[in-house]
C-alpha cells in the first residue's frame, strides 16, 4: 500500500468521523423544535379577540346567592329555570311549538307575579306574542295575568317548523339584592285543538279535528297520535357566585416557656392571607404577592457554535486514534524511505 493511498484511506476516516458527529449533535436540537412548535399551536386567545367578545355582554356583579330566580311552569310545556344578578332588567319566556297539524282553536293564561314583573303592551304586542297567527287574536293584559283567543277555520300552520308559541317579555322591578326573590310564570293553556286543511274548501275538515287540551285538561291519547315538538326557553342566566377565600389564622409566637408573647406593631400576633387582595401599604418586612411566571420560551440556538461538531466523547476518540494510526503509518514509511535510499 502506497503512502498516498494510506493518506487517502485515513482523510475518508476523519470525513465519516466529522460527519457522524454533526449528525449525532443536531438530531436532539431538531426533535426538540418540533416539540415547542406544537406546544405553540395552543397558544390562548389574543387579548383583542377576548375583549371583542365579551364587550356585548353586560357587566355582571358576583354575589354570593341570586337576586332572582325564574322558574317557567306550564301544564301542557315542560318546565325551565334561570338565575340571574340585581343587573337583570327584563326576562323573556318561550314557549315553542311544532306539529303534525295545523292549529284551528287556541286558548291559554299567562299568570306571573306583579311584585316582580311588569308587562309592558309595546314590548309584546300580539305580532310579538305569537308570529305565527299575528293580529288575528284578542289579548288581555291584567294586572297578573295575559289572556290569550285565537281561532279560525282556515288554520294556523305550526307543522313548517318550531316556531314560538307564546313570547313574552316582562321588565324586572326594583330588587333588593339582600332579599333573593323566586318567582314564576305559569302557562296554563286551556283550549287548544288541531286540524287539517280539507283540500276542496281549503277549510279546517271536520272529520280530522284533534283536541289536544279541554278546559285546562291534556288528551294523552290526541298528542300521541301526532308528531309534536315542545320546549321553553328562559333568557340565559347571568348569575356569577363569587368566591371567597378562605382566612387562616397563625398561632401566637411563644417563648421557651411556652408562654404568650404579646403582639407588637413590629411583629403581629395574627396574619391574615386573602386570595386575589392587595393593599397599597404594607408594614415593615410584609411578604409581597407572588408574581405570575412569565410563560415558557422555545429555546435560542447558540451563537457561538462551532461550525463543525465533534460529537460525544466516543467519536473524539475515534477521530484521534484515526489521526495517530495514520500520523504514526507516515513517520513509519519515511523512516524506510531514509533507511534504503
Amino acid at each position: 500500500m502506497s503512502k498516498w493511498t494510506l493518506c487517502l484511506f485515513m482523510t475518508l476516516i476523519l470525513v465519516f468521523a466529522s460527519v457522524t458527529g454533526v449528525s449525532a449533535e443536531e438530531e436532539p436540537e431538531e426533535t426538540q423544535l418540533n416539540t415547542m412548535s406544537g406546544e405553540g399551536s395552543t397558544e390562548p386567545l389574543s387579548t383583542a379577540d377576548a375583549t371583542a367578545q365579551t364587550s356585548t355582554t353586560e357587566e355582571v356583579i358576583p354575589a354570593d346567592y341570586p337576586a332572582l330566580t325564574v322558574n317557567a311552569i306550564s301544564n301542557f310545556f315542560p318546565n325551565a329555570t334561570a338565575e340571574y344578578s340585581i343587573s337583570k332588567k327584563q326576562v323573556e319566556v318561550r314557549y315553542s311549538l311544532r306539529c303534525s297539524l295545523n292549529m284551528m282553536n287556541i286558548q291559554w293564561y299567562l299568570y306571573y307575579d306583579p311584585e316582580v314583573f311588569s308587562v309592558s303592551e309595546e314590548l309584546n304586542s300580539p305580532e310579538s306574542i305569537c308570529p305565527t297567527i299575528g293580529d288575528r287574536a284578542a289579548i288581555t293584559y291584567g294586572d297578573d295575568v295575559i289572556i290569550y283567543r285565537s281561532s279560525s277555520i282556515n288554520l294556523y300552520d305550526f307543522s313548517t317548523k318550531e316556531v314560538p308559541f307564546v313570547k313574552v317579555i316582562f321588565n324586572v322591578k326594583d330588587i333588593d339584592p339582600d332579599e333573593p326573590v323566586i318567582t314564576k310564570c305559569d302557562l296554563t293553556v286551556d283550549v287548544l285543538c288541531g286540524s287539517e286543511l280539507d283540500p276542496k274548501t281549503h277549510k279546517s275538515d271536520v272529520d280530522k279535528q284533534v283536541v289536544f287540551v279541554s278546559n285546562t285538561e291534556m288528551s294523552q291519547r290526541a298528542i300521541d297520535s301526532v308528531r309534536l315538538s315542545r320546549n321553553t326557553f328562559l333568557t340565559p342566566s347571568n348569575f356569577v357566585q363569587s368566591t371567597t377565600a378562605p382566612v387562616t389564622t397563625a398561632p401566637p409566637a411563644t417563648d421557651k416557656n411556652g408562654n404568650i408573647i404579646p403582639a407588637t406593631p413590629d411583629q403581629p400576633g395574627e396574619s391574615t392571607a386573602v386570595t386575589g387582595a392587595s393593599s397599597d401599604a404594607t408594614a415593615g418586612d410584609a411578604e409581597q404577592p407572588t408574581a405570575v411566571p412569565e410563560p415558557t420560551q422555545p429555546p435560542t440556538k447558540p451563537e457561538d457554535k462551532a461550525p463543525v461538531g465533534t460529537g460525544g466523547p466516543g467519536n473524539a476518540l475515534i477521530c484521534l486514534g484515526a489521526l495517530f494510526i495514520a500520523t504514526s503509518a507516515l513517520f513509519i514509511m519515511r523512516k524506510k524511505e531514509i533507511l534504503y535510499n
